[in-house]
């Protein structure tokens, strides 16, 4: 680059691209991209063991979710897919190991079918074999849901004292990720549900709605 004037291969570009027809125009598209093919290849084959994400998309699929993710695995032990309604508060909604015969550059995806909210952001939280932790830039969606979806708004979530559920709710029920009970209740509970005795860990809260619609919930209680 001298003076604005850039030289390839005897051809010269000045920058004022008005100037050259469809030829030059092509042929500078061209080795821009050849270039940027370059630059991907090289990372994607040159990472060493760092643990990077290469790409990390979330995109809506009715009323779910579908994430896809490519990463260069050689470093990292397992991934956590993170979701959260505003940004600020997160939980897990399901840890994802990494496959023994995965190579450096690894394909993963998750659909989310317990979407909480309207809009939603998502995040990985990546473990390295180092013991090391950090997180992917965060992607969301907004969910335009049919007239009739009847919203069920459950908070805190992370929760320590009590859970509340606001909705037409007709029946609650609190399961453990083994799919065991730990709570039962008609018309859900109008001050709370009280979840100090619960221990602490990933629960699902299945609701039937008055309308007949039944949706689960993923919370964390912490202590």
């Amino acid at each position: 680059m001298t003076n604005g004037v850039y030289e390839r291969e005897n051809k010269l570009w000045n920058g004022d691209y008005l100037s050259y027809g469809p030829e030059e125009l092509n042929y500078a598209k061209n080795w821009l991209q050849e270039r940027v093919t370059f630059l991907d290849t090289y990372f994607e084959n040159f990472a060493g063991n760092q643990p990077i994400i290469y790409s990390f998309n979330a995109a809506v699929s009715g009323t779910d979710v579908v994430l896809n993710w490519r990463a260069n695995c050689s470093a990292i032990s397992s991934f956590a897919v993170e979701a959260s309604s505003d940004s600020l508060n997160w939980h897990t909604i399901t840890p994802i190991s990494i496959l023994a015969n995965d190579s450096i550059t690894c394909n993963y995806s998750f659909t989310d079918t317990n979407v909480e909210a309207n809009t939603v952001y998502y995040r990985l939280k990546v473990a390295d074999k180092n013991s090391g932790i950090f997180y992917s830039s965060v992607r969301y969606v907004h969910l335009d849901f049919p007239v009739n979806f009847s919203i069920v708004s459950i908070f805190p979530n992370p929760v320590s004292t009590t859970l509340q559920i606001q909705g037409n709710i007709e029946k609650v029920n609190i399961l453990s990720l083994q799919g065991v009970s730990v709570y039962e209740a008609d018309n859900g509970s109008p001050t709370g549900i009280n979840v100090q005795s619960f221990p602490a860990g990933v629960y699902v809260v299945r609701v039937t709605q008055k309308d007949g619609l039944i949706s689960s919930h993923r919370i964390v209680i912490n202590r």
